[in-house]
């Protein structure tokens, strides 16, 4: 959607560095008109926890505004969530422009400080001027003349912070004479994801399974939110591509829910578009947080700095693995005062922009200035065993037909005669879809059938086999008559009759039968069930025997005189079974939950335990195809893959190995680019403390007039691996 800045506001923070605050509204055009801050106009906020591996971190935005005579604004309450947008941006200083350039070509610079002595802090308008004509190949002769003659002020380049919606859940308006101040929130619509469904996979026209990358999941999920923002991934999280002969990928390049029937849950329903989110970084120890204006994934754990993870690999394949990686990480931090991150940058749509190694530290108190004198650490303490239960609940029961629910569309099904129609999103009994029968209600049409698939089931299978439906007769008339029609169809092999299903009877029958069901509950759904039997038990073949097995819908006919009906509607269609012989046939026959449990190798007096929870992904969850930077010596012969479970328990541990620090305190940066999610801390009071490596921000609020930020932050420890134990049990 198209936005135009119908609002705008423009200032300095308390150290003159600027900011700029918009709204805009959709599909807006006229004049750009001024608004007027109060004292703290802007303050953004991201949601911390306590349990620092949460995947998703939301963020808000408030705006304190003043009404005047002369400045008003809209009626912000009467529109819907999606009319104005919040924009927030920061003023470039020249050497972040330069640093923002080496970044997109994947390169890496020292230190900013020796390059804001060289060229100054801001453009002003002779100097970004010269800076368009050298960028066009052009040469200015003389700056000064240009100078001159003009009027030299301060030339601002915006870059974005934050965007989000305004929302205006309740608005209350002061009854007095102007000025007065007003207060509106906006958010960046991570918490509203509950709202939308996942999305899922699609089948092409031959049926063919196209299961979606982590990547195109993440950016399709991100999409409902309607903000295009880039999407950043920072992880070291890699994979052997079994059957690639050796070739390697990284996620978000995985394919976590791969099967048909992970995609949903309980059966036939659906996640939100929030909670498979969750379920899928939770797996890889990962979070994702709006920071500069585009969406990052961050590991949360195994984060530092490129440079050093290119030195280990280095050493390991020398097969001379490192022994002192957080010493490493710290001289990296002593040598460049940073360190940086390789990322890899997509657009909204999930299209590859670059890859590009971004700076992320922020020194204390050289570049924070701690304010407030309210700093402080807390001791968190270390873990003896953390526990990842993975579980799903698909394998409850097995499903003989494809797409009984329709949420794939006709996959799975045959219509005829274009007798019925996927419905998305109107009557359902689980899910988003279903279909309904767009045929006469007269004579004998048969509209869909299930197309059956080439796995045949033995006749003493079928006592324990049910097939399911349920409808929904969508009438004018509450009791209107009406009868829903089915066949229920199997096809011997290899000498096995063909026989047919009589649900009245509860037999099997050489004869065709139609069965109907008279319904006289109109406009709601009406479940039906029925469990069907051995053929051999009604003297057709043998108990040895196999067959497959059809559901057919017929038209639904008029039970009695009268008017009124509309449409059928059929939903969750199938052969299933509770048991887990279905589930051998197709090879989902799983366990619905494993624990990953990791224990220190060496017994300790920790009595600390932590549990995570993620969805069981057989192909990736407990497949041992995964490894970081740090096992990179699996490529000299020895076998270092690991689950991704195994991993991220791993990870969690080696954070936990001693008493973790978690810091609390206000700070002020004192560069014109703001503290951001995606900066790191790192506490250097020469010859008072020095931390080993830079601490991991977990929620911070930033008063922008003000140059404030409050920062929740906690101390990783990514040095060699913690010796544990792993125990996997059902």
């Amino acid at each position: 959607m198209a936005y135009g800045v119908k609002y705008r506001l423009e200032f300095s923070d308390v150290l003159g560095y600027g900011k700029k605050v918009e709204i805009l509204k959709k599909d807006y055009t006229g004049e750009i008109l001024p608004m007027i801050g109060g004292a703290e106009p802007v303050t953004i906020k991201w949601n911390s926890s306590d349990d620092f591996y949460k995947p998703l971190i939301g963020s808000q935005c408030t705006l304190e505004l003043m009404v005047t005579d002369s400045v008003q604004y809209d009626d912000f309450y009467k529109f819907d969530e999606r009319e104005f947008k919040v924009k927030v941006s920061y003023s470039k200083s020249i050497s972040q422009s330069y640093a923002d350039r080496v970044t997109n070509d994947n390169g890496i610079y020292e230190n900013l400080k020796c390059i804001d002595s060289f060229l100054g802090n801001f453009y002003t308008t002779s100097t970004y001027y010269n800076e368009r004509v050298k960028n066009d190949n052009g040469r200015v002769e003389s700056l000064d003349c240009v100078s001159s003659a003009i009027t030299d002020e301060k030339f601002n380049i915006w870059a974005d912070y934050w965007v989000g919606f305004l929302v205006v859940d309740r608005f209350t308006e002061r009854i007095t004479s102007t000025p007065y101040s007003i207060r509106f929130n906006a958010f960046d619509g991570i918490g509203t994801l509950g709202n939308y469904d996942a999305p899922l996979s699609v089948y092409n026209q031959s049926s063919s399974y196209l299961g979606l990358t982590d990547l195109e999941r993440i950016s399709k999920i991100l999409e409902n939110l309607d903000l295009d923002l880039d999407i950043v991934f920072m992880n070291d999280l890699n994979y052997l591509i079994p059957e690639g002969q050796g070739n390697t990928a990284q996620f978000p390049n995985s394919v976590t829910f791969e099967k048909e029937n992970l995609e949903l849950f309980k059966g036939l329903d659906l996640y939100s578009a929030k909670k498979q989110l969750e379920l899928l970084l939770s797996l890889y120890n990962m979070r994702i947080y709006q920071s500069f204006g585009k969406w990052y994934v961050v590991e949360v754990t195994n984060n530092f700095d490129t440079t050093v993870k290119n030195n280990i690999v280095d050493l390991n394949y020398l097969q001379q693995e490192p022994d002192n990686i957080r010493e490493l990480i710290t001289q990296r931090l002593k040598s460049i005062n940073g360190e940086f991150i390789s990322s890899k940058r997509h657009n909204y749509l999930g299209v590859l922009q670059g890859t590009e190694n971004i700076s992320t530290v922020k020194i204390a108190p050289e570049q924070l200035k701690p304010i407030k004198n309210n700093l402080n650490r807390e001791y968190l303490q270390p873990l003896q065993s953390i526990t990842k239960t993975l579980t799903t609940t698909q394998f409850d029961k097995s499903f003989y037909n494809s797409n009984p629910g329709f949420e794939y569309g006709l996959n799975g099904w045959n219509v005829t005669s274009s007798r019925a129609v996927i419905a998305t999103n109107t009557i359902d009994r689980q899910g988003a879809k279903s279909i309904y029968l767009d045929a006469s209600t007269s004579g004998n049409l048969e509209c869909i059938s299930s197309i059956v698939p080439n796995t045949l089931v033995w006749n003493t299978v079928l006592s324990d086999v049910k097939y399911e439906f349920s409808f929904y007769v969508d009438s004018t008339v509450s009791n209107l008559g009406m009868n829903i029609r089915f066949q229920i169809y199997s096809q011997g092999f290899a000498g096995s009759p063909n026989v047919y299903f009589n649900s009245e009877t509860g037999n099997w029958q050489s004869l065709s039968v139609i069965n109907e069901i008279e319904n006289f509950d109109n406009n709601q759904f009406v479940n039906v069930s029925q469990t069907l039997k051995n053929p051999f038990d009604d003297g057709f073949g043998t108990e040895s025997q196999r067959r497959y097995l059809q559901i057919k819908i017929f038209n639904t006919t008029a039970g009695q005189t009268g008017t009124g009906y509309i449409k059928t509607y059929f939903d969750n269609v199938s052969f299933s079974q509770d048991s887990s012989v279905f589930g051998s046939l197709f090879n989902t026959n799983q366990p619905k939950s494993t624990n990953i449990i990791a224990t220190r190798t060496t017994n300790s007096l920790y009595s600390s335990n932590k549990k995570t929870d993620s969805i069981l992904a057989p192909g990736i969850g407990v497949f041992q195809n995964w490894y970081r930077s740090r096992d990179a010596y699996i490529f000299q012969g020895q076998n270092k893959y690991q689950t991704i479970s195994n991993i991220t328990n791993q990870s969690i541990m080696n954070d936990f190995r001693e008493f973790c620090t978690r810091y609390n305190g206000t700070f002020r940066i004192n560069n014109p680019t703001p503290l951001a999610l995606v900066n790191k801390l790192w506490f250097n009071w020469v010859d008072v403390l020095q931390d080993p490596e830079a601490s991991i921000i977990d929620g911070m609020t930033y008063k922008v007039k003000s140059g404030e930020f409050n920062v929740m932050a906690h101390l990783p420890n990514n040095d060699n691996d913690l010796n544990i134990d792993i125990r996997i049990t059902n």
